[in-house]
């Protein structure tokens, strides 16, 4: 099976879990989650090491558009490196605390828009960054050729690899059973429609002292101008 119709699968199965396809259910667990989701065991301020990668990669002239902010952990990261951020966030109870959270000494402006990626309107930027966000997307594969077509530069996503930080993409195909962690399966996605990229693994400690591999895939726009 083609990566991209893996994906696809995985997500029309969601055995997973429903939040995956039922937004009322996602907006309720973040009306619960969302308040204490920076002090219970946050990946961003333990990220460090890939924070840097990025950032080597900013100019502070870059508008910048993050995917799925959350909360805005990584957003307040990379917001002294840039001139502009634009996030987009579906869920309400995340955009609330995002914007408690958002400080305005940053020098970078912050525009807030309240869709999925999926919907978002015409945007363009210079770079593009998304962190554990890719969980509720359907079709990867076009979702990865709006972003390259929105970036000018760059684009940056990270992956957590293995459980409990995420949870592997798995297909049932009769008696067999297919399963790939998410952060391989958007590598081969990305194979798949000819994105030259590059593929970084990261261990990483977190707050509550487990220790996992996490991804950044990453790759420049300006070398990949022609998508399947």
């Amino acid at each position: 099976m083609r990566a991209s119709a893996m994906w696809i699968a995985n997500w029309e199965a969601c055995e997973l879990n429903s939040r995956t396809k039922q937004d009322e259910k996602e907006e309720a667990y973040w009306q619960s989650h969302a308040p204490m989701y920076d002090v219970r065991n946050p990946l961003a301020p333990f990220a460090i090491p890939i924070i840097e990668q990025i950032t080597y990669h900013l100019h502070s002239t870059d508008h910048l558009l993050e995917i799925g902010a959350g909360t805005g952990g990584f957003t307040r990261l990379l917001a002294p490196y840039v001139q502009r951020i634009t996030v987009i966030e579906p869920s309400e109870a995340m955009r609330i605390q995002l914007q408690n959270n958002w400080q305005e000494e940053h020098s970078a402006s912050l525009d807030v828009l309240a869709c999925k990626w999926e919907e978002a309107g015409n945007i363009s930027c210079d770079v593009i960054f998304a962190a554990n966000a890719f969980y509720r997307m359907r079709d990867m594969k076009e979702c990865i050729i709006r972003m390259n077509e929105t970036a000018c530069k760059s684009v940056f996503l990270i992956q957590s690899i293995g459980k409990p930080y995420a949870s592997p993409i798995i297909v049932k195909r009769g008696a067999s059973t297919e399963q790939m962690e998410r952060a391989h399966l958007i590598s081969h996605i990305l194979d798949e429609i000819g994105i030259v990229h590059e593929f970084i693994s990261y261990p990483i400690v977190r707050k509550d002292g487990g220790k996992h591999e996490v991804a950044l895939i990453s790759w420049n726009v300006e070398l990949n101008d022609s998508t399947e």
